[in-house]
């Protein structure tokens, strides 16, 4: 006999850790700018502002990375286009992570908390890991 798994609904609210990663987009980049910044978004949140979250946030660790005159430059135009990545299971690999777009974002949403779900106590402290990437100059 098969047990029924509970379905827990999306919170009103969730906690993002938006990180800076030095390297080309879906490469094997080690390195981060500073450390991961954690923002509170609701549920109902649209993909352009949550892309702006993450804009505004890399470009303000970008900045303090900066500050430090002994840090190498990076290349970093927050007025360009930007993509942001999602890591969508506690075990993906970097080259696996999946970029939003305006037409995937609820269902990758959807889909990362349904992952969640999957893992005992997940959705409990349930955090949407975005990445953007910076190059080096």
């Amino acid at each position: 006999m098969q047990r029924e798994r509970l379905s827990v609904p999306l919170p009103d609210c969730f906690r993002c850790h938006v990180t800076a990663k030095v390297g080309q987009p879906l490469g094997k980049s080690r390195t981060s700018v500073g450390k991961p910044t954690e923002l509170t978004v609701a549920t109902d949140t649209t993909f352009g502002v949550v892309s702006a979250l993450v804009v505004d946030t890399a470009t303000t660790a970008i900045a303090n990375y900066h500050a430090d005159a002994s840090n190498a430059k990076l290349v970093w135009d927050p007025e360009g286009p930007k993509e942001v990545y999602v890591k969508v299971a506690a075990n993906t690999t970097q080259d696996k992570y999946v970029k939003l777009t305006l037409l995937n974002y609820n269902d990758v949403l959807r889909q990362v908390w349904d992952n969640a779900s999957k893992v005992r106590n997940a959705q409990a402290s349930f955090t949407l890991l975005l990445f953007i990437y910076v190059g080096k100059s």
